[in-house]
């Protein structure tokens, strides 16, 4: 990651980007026929996301969002205790819902924020495995935010306020089940050999959300119970590859069904999520509507280094090294061809995460006669070949270096090894 700065409080899921080759068309409902459908470019050129956490769990803001299944379907101690200290007036998790007020919510403020960080997409929790909906679900009555919480549709709004942003994607994240839903748990009794849920709650719910709000990605989760084809997931993706008003430019992940992780879907969340080609950062949002400050802080600084040095980051594609061979601290992208101006086009990136006290030496990259090599926010620098191969750089003092000091970054044109 070439945020370390950033890492402690940051958390962030990593994902890895597997673009299927293929061509539009006409998608059968097989797994055969969607994976190749190719991966919509948007996605792979925009490196950074937000994942923004916000329902009744952010009400006792401790834990995780699944504070509901650690208080009621494990009947943890620790939470039943804390729900005697702090909620002795709430008797069920629902009467969380009058103090999801939401009464700062600004979305309008958030996107500001993201586009300062450099962030080019951004997802939302349209509904958590709790099942309440940050819409006015058709599929949820009573249990959504325009009816009860906020009295607001948060996912309008939501989108709204980041499309009016030229360079910000919005997206939604929707969990498939839900702990505690009659219906759901009466297929699961059963060993899912009926699938009443997906038929009247998860499918159309899915289809309710892409056509009011046209999603640019779908961040899919809790399915892991049951199979894709519990799920009909095959046939919903065909559907939105086919029918849907995004079909042309919707991303998916690959949660459809136990067994579809890292094997079925858009872009697939592997195992190597330290070697991301694409990073979601995941910030959680207080039940008055605020960024908690700790996150805000953290986005601030990221935009700060992205100000410098995004042109090492968004647009750029993986170089035939990833990690130097000298160097584990220097990381490689490299510019698309097509991709940004003219003059960097092709160009590789090198993100060094160790100021040298003197030289930086890099033994991956092969310098030729007309190689020039440029840090990001300070100028050209020289450098020289050497007789085992690699190249010596020599950068400025790190207080000549404006770069924010959690990485810096060099562009080095017309290497003989680009």
């Amino acid at each position: 990651m070439f945020f370390k700065g950033l890492q402690v409080s940051l958390c962030a899921f990593l994902v890895g980007v597997i673009n299927i080759s293929g061509t539009q068309g006409s998608y059968e409902p097989t797994w055969e026929s969607l994976d190749a459908r190719p991966l919509p470019s948007w996605y792979d050129e925009a490196k950074i996301g937000v994942l923004v956490h916000w329902g009744l769990y952010s009400v006792p803001g401790v834990g995780s969002e699944w504070f509901w299944w650690a208080l009621r379907g494990q009947k943890k101690p620790s939470y039943l205790q804390f729900m005697r200290d702090n909620f002795k007036a709430k008797d069920t998790y629902a009467s969380f819902t009058d103090d999801l007020t939401g009464i700062f919510f600004n979305p309008n403020k958030w996107a500001e924020l993201f586009e300062h960080a450099g962030v080019k997409y951004a997802i939302l929790t349209a509904k958590h495995q709790d099942g309440y909906c940050m819409w006015p679900s058709p599929y949820s009555y009573h249990w959504n935010s325009l009816t009860s919480g906020p009295t607001k549709d948060v996912v309008g709004e939501f989108m709204t306020a980041m499309r009016k942003k030229e360079n910000l994607k919005a997206g939604v994240f929707y969990s498939l089940y839900e702990w505690f839903h009659p219906i759901y748990n009466i297929d699961k009794a059963i060993g899912f050999r009926t699938s009443f849920y997906p038929a009247t709650k998860s499918v159309p719910e899915l289809k309710d959300l892409v056509e009011k709000y046209k999603p640019d990605i779908i961040w899919s989760t809790g399915d892991w119970e049951a199979p894709a084809s519990y799920w009909n997931s095959t046939n919903f993706l065909a559907w939105l590859y086919n029918e849907s008003p995004v079909a042309e430019t919707v991303v998916v992940n690959d949660r459809w069904g136990e067994g579809t992780a890292c094997e079925h879907g858009g872009f697939l969340n592997c195992v190597d999520r330290y070697n991301p080609r694409n990073m979601l950062i995941n910030i959680g949002v207080t039940a008055d509507g605020m960024l908690n400050p700790i996150y805000e802080d953290r986005l601030v600084k990221l935009g700060d280094w992205m100000k410098i040095n995004a042109e090492g980051i968004h647009g750029t594609v993986p170089w035939s090294f990833q990690n130097d061979t000298v160097n584990a601290d220097t990381w490689y992208t490299k510019r698309k061809e097509g991709s940004g101006p003219e003059d960097v086009q092709g160009s590789v990136y090198a993100i060094f995460l160790r100021y040298p006290v003197s030289d930086l030496i890099l033994g991956a990259p092969e310098a030729s006669e007309t190689t020039q090599i440029f840090m990001l926010g300070y100028g050209e620098v020289t450098h020289e070949t050497l007789p085992d191969g690699g190249i010596k750089i020599s950068v400025p003092p790190m207080q000549a270096a404006t770069s924010p000091p959690y990485g810096w970054v060099l562009r080095m044109t017309n290497l003989s090894n680009a």
